[in-house]
């Protein structure tokens, strides 16, 4: 301790200038003793002798120069170098200061310099006033600049004092070594700022933009392009209407790239190509579309680079993409075509060796971000919880599926608008949950359908006329989804316990022939029927209608079906199968003159029976309406009213 103290003093004396030394200079150099004891802390009384011979060879005084920031590091590529950086006092007055930069590679063990670089305070940039200049560090980050070249930099400080406008700067330059001389390849680059606006109560708005560089794999004139991934975070605090403080949040990551012009680099626009190529190699999928990446079907083997990671804003969505232990990969899906104004495409991140989601991102033409979605996840660890999504039209519809002791399912409807932006909109029987949702749900998880093969617009429920106790529940499930209006839809039709949620009896059929489907005849609506159809005197039957219609003026067309379904056993079993009870077609010039015929069954129950059900008379409402051009163009019609009966009987299996 004696001797460490013993040499501290003698650079305290040897930096002096005799019968000058101001309170000033003394608080600089304790500074200097801090900072020199730090950087050299494993070897004092040698570094301080190599410092002495630094200023030596360099024919520099040290009462010359800014002790407090004289800083040395042993070069981690070459541990016989050690960096020097002695910052020279060229111009100081009262609370004003420039600095001359001595940058030196000097022998370890003699001192004697190897390489060396001097620039004026002219343009070297060191200058301290309202902004002082704190600190100066050594950065010996490998800067592996090309194939057999390493550059290391040197990173300087600055603040100001203020308390209501506070602001921090740094910046970095690299150097490399060329002969006997250091030669500066990158100058002060801005890697950190901050700055902040502090006001009364909870009014303030602070940035903080730091920078971090990557080395590319891409050269220009022998040297790599260098990716400056800029990250700003800007918060802002005010007063809401309420009178609460409360603050907003932003973050952007935006690169850059620094190429080399043969003497320094320089910062060019990030190359916007990139970003279109690879959207433009992305293959583009056709909606209607379900999205269930996962494990078991993930096949990829090509992942983005870390310049098309940084093209692409991942990082903005995944901030911790690149940080140690999380192991991100990205690569693409597909696109989607939603409008020529923005890009809309997918891409799956593994997260890790357990974790996979897939994303769908909005960016604008010029490849920034818009808005984000994730429509797919999957994880192998506890494999409890998975995301599945169906793209159709303007809508996402995103299906969280977790299991705990059963499988649950929970829906969320999003709506992309017409610039790209993703919300949330309510779905036909999650939100709100009632009593009538609640129920849905709990029959679609005893059914086991999956969520995202629902004809949500088509599930309804409703309780029977006939009986309190219980409720009839229609899940139309997809078959085939061609198109926003051409499917084919499976047939889920289930009697349920209004007490205990549970399904009685249930009635499935296939697409082929339970005849809802949709193509250039519209399916509008499947409705339950609650009228009390009395089959025999034990057995009541409920109906389910379907009504399609089509989109002709000139040839218009509608039609109404009535299905009747009674209990049999634990089934539910179809009695009468789609009987026409409104059926309506025309045609007409699209102004005034047609013709149009008009069919309306009404049924009533007999007492007479067939294999033990009563038969049921229809009797039939037939109207033929004419309209044509009269006089002074009016448009006149004519209708002929007709009435037919026929009876239905049971034949053991349906009426007909």
């Amino acid at each position: 301790m004696k001797k460490l103290l013993t040499v501290l003093l003698i650079l305290i004396v040897s930096c002096k200038q005799e019968n000058k030394v101001n309170t000033k200079t003394k608080n600089s150099t304790h500074k200097a003793i801090e900072t020199v004891k730090e950087n050299l802390a494993e070897d004092t009384p040698k570094a301080f002798n190599l410092l002495n011979i630094v200023f030596k060879n360099l024919d520099l005084k040290k009462e010359s120069c800014k002790t407090d920031l004289i800083t040395t590091q042993i070069n981690p590529n070459n541990t016989k170098e050690t960096i020097v950086v002695i910052p020279e006092i060229a111009i100081e007055s009262e609370d004003y200061l420039e600095f001359n930069s001595h940058i030196l590679l000097v022998n370890s063990a003699t001192g004697v310099i190897k390489q060396n670089y001097f620039e004026s305070s002219k343009t070297n940039g060191w200058v301290s006033d309202a902004v002082q200049l704190r600190k100066i560090t050594i950065d010996t980050t490998s800067y592996t600049i090309n194939d057999t070249t390493n550059a290391f930099g040197i990173r300087v400080y600055y603040a100001n004092t203020s308390r209501v406008n506070p602001y921090t700067h740094e910046t970095l330059s690299l150097f490399k070594k060329k002969k006997h001389s250091l030669t500066k390849i990158l100058h002060n680059f801005d890697v950190a700022i901050q700055r902040g606006r502090w006001g009364t109560g909870c009014d303030s708005e602070f940035t903080d933009i730091i920078t971090t560089l990557i080395i590319s794999n891409k050269k220009v004139n022998n040297h790599f392009n260098i990716i400056a991934k800029n990250n700003s975070a800007k918060s802002i605090t005010s007063v809401d209407n309420n009178g609460e403080c409360n603050s907003k949040d932003t973050i952007t990551i935006k690169p850059r790239v620094l190429k080399f012009n043969g003497v320094t680099y320089k910062e060019h626009e990030y190359n916007n190509v990139t970003f279109k190529t690879l959207i433009n190699a992305i293959p583009l999928k056709n909606k209607p579309l379900i999205d269930s990446t996962n494990f078991d079907n993930f096949t990829a083997t090509k992942f983005y680079n870390k310049e098309e990671v940084l093209s692409l804003k991942l990082e903005n969505i995944y901030p911790n993409f690149y940080k140690e232990g999380y192991n991100y990969k990205a690569t693409s899906s597909y696109k989607l075509k939603y409008s020529c104004e923005f890009h809309s495409i997918v891409f799956t991140i593994l997260k890790g060796d357990n974790e996979m989601e897939s994303v769908l991102i909005n960016y604008n033409m010029s490849g920034e971000l818009i808005d984000y979605k994730v429509i797919s996840y999957d994880e192998i660890t506890e494999g409890w919880s998975k995301i599945e999504s169906k793209i159709k039209g303007n809508h996402i519809t995103i299906n969280d599926i977790l299991w705990v002791e059963e499988k649950h399912q929970r829906l969320k409807l999003f709506e992309i608008d017409t610039i790209g932006n993703i919300k949330r909109v309510e779905d036909a029987y999650n939100s709100p949950e009632t009593p009538s949702t609640i129920q849905i749900e709990r029959v679609i998880q005893q059914l086991n359908i999956d969520k995202l093969k629902i004809k949500e617009e088509f599930v309804s429920s409703k309780i029977l006329t006939h009986n309190k106790d219980e409720s009839i529940v229609i899940i139309p499930e997809i078959a085939s989804d061609d198109d926003e209006n051409m499917y084919r839809l499976n047939s889920h039709i289930a009697l349920v316990n209004n007490t205990t949620g549970k399904i009685t009896h249930k009635y499935y059929e296939s697409s082929k022939t339970s005849g809802w489907e949709s193509d250039a005849i519209m399916l509008s609506e499947i409705a339950i029927d609650t009228t009390k159809y009395q089959l025999n005197d034990y057995t009541k039957a409920f109906g389910i209608q379907v009504y399609n219609y089509g989109l002709s003026r000139v040839n218009p067309y509608s039609n109404r079906t009535l299905s009747l379904f009674v209990k049999s056993g634990d089934s539910l079993k179809k009695v009468m199968h789609h009987y026409t009870i409104l059926d309506y077609s025309g045609e007409w010039d699209g102004v005034c003159a047609g013709e149009s015929n008009e069919v309306k069954n009404t049924f009533s129950i007999y007492k007479e029976q067939a294999n033990g059900y009563f038969n049921i008379q229809v009797e039939s409402t037939i109207t033929k309406s004419e309209t044509f051009v009269i006089n002074n163009d009016d448009c006149d019609s004519k209708d002929r009213i007709s009435t037919k009966t026929r009876i239905l009987k049971f034949d053991g299996e349906t009426y007909k």
